[in-house]
């Protein structure tokens, strides 16, 4: 079972890690925290329900595991852009030259 308290630690101790100075650094961290969370609580899901399927040999799949996995997905793309960002500041910030980003467009069209 999750708690606030847990997660309130588990906070401070990525404030301590990462060190933000200002407030859009203080809301990064704020979103890593809370994406790191949300990551914790999908693979809790994830484990409940490949328990469910009472074999860890095999990867269940159908429609909960499949929402599980889209989820996790879509925490991670999240966290990284949130880490990508903070680091970029952080770079920027120590006076270290920081490249624009790249964006790069993937289309399924060919």
């Amino acid at each position: 079972m999750e708690s606030q308290e847990e997660f309130s630690h588990f906070k401070e101790a990525l404030w301590h890690d990462l060190q933000p100075v200002g407030a859009l650094e203080e809301l990064l961290v704020e979103k890593i925290a809370i994406e790191c969370w949300r990551l914790r609580r999908a693979i809790k899901y994830e484990t409940e329900e490949m328990r469910r399927g009472s074999a860890f040999v095999t990867i269940p799949t159908g429609v909960p595991m499949d929402k599980i996995l889209r989820y996790q997905i879509a925490i991670n793309r999240q966290l990284f852009q949130a880490m990508n960002q903070l680091e970029r500041l952080q770079r920027a910030r120590a006076g270290d030259v920081v490249p624009a980003p790249i964006n790069i467009e993937v289309s399924g069209d060919r």
